[in-house]
């Protein structure tokens, strides 16, 4: 029953977006928010299914190469998600949530190479310099670019000059794998006083 009831409330979900298809096929927005419902749920596949004919009807839609980047990483497809993340950035260079989407994949990736790490380094700290050092996911990823393998030692550049520090700590709740014993990820992130020397956003630290 608990099983049916679910299946209903995803139809009652889906049904007012496959009606605007059905009037409109070639509406990109009732695509990418069918795609958008189906990912809510867990249906990767079909996000994907949905999400990949919005940008077919539409190419410049920056919002649904967004969602189909999501949905590709949801079924662990990393070079489709970055691929369509690039899109994002390449239609909206200041578009701040897919760089750091990017710098995330880039930071966490089992396969890091010294491109890909610089590369995530980069573009977290285009994020943080665009969020003015005040979003927490973009501080969040800027830490693990910087704790990619062999970074850990590495400044960050002057793309973050200038920015303030957060009023209050933010609270990030966030899980990735990386390549890192936890002694020294737990080194890395203790050593407080070191902060305002590895991020040029952090002014003091005590």
């Amino acid at each position: 029953p608990d099983r049916e009831r679910q299946a209903g409330l995803d139809a009652d979900a889906e049904r007012p977006f496959r009606a605007a298809i059905a009037a409109a096929p070639d509406y990109a927005p009732a695509h990418n928010n069918l795609g958008s419902v189906r990912r809510a749920r867990g249906d990767a596949r079909g996000a994907i299914a949905a999400l990949q004919e919005a940008v077919r009807i539409d190419p410049s839609y920056a919002d649904a190469h967004f969602n189909l980047a999501l949905a590709y990483q949801d079924a662990a497809d990393l070079p489709a998600a970055t691929r369509h993340l690039r899109r994002v950035i390449e239609l909206q260079p200041e578009n701040a949530q897919a760089i750091n989407a990017l710098a995330w994949l880039f930071a966490t990736s089992p396969d890091a190479t010294p491109t890909s790490v610089a590369e995530a380094l980069r573009l977290a700290e285009r994020a943080a310099t665009l969020t003015r050092g005040r979003d927490a996911s973009a501080l969040d990823t800027l830490a693990a670019a910087h704790a990619a393998p062999g970074d850990y030692a590495v400044p960050l550049g002057a793309a973050a000059r200038g920015l303030q520090p957060p009023r209050t700590m933010p609270t990030i709740q966030r899980s990735a794998l990386v390549e890192h014993a936890a002694a020294r990820m737990f080194a890395l992130v203790n050593d407080i006083a070191a902060y305002p020397a590895r991020f040029d956003w952090c002014l003091a630290a005590e």
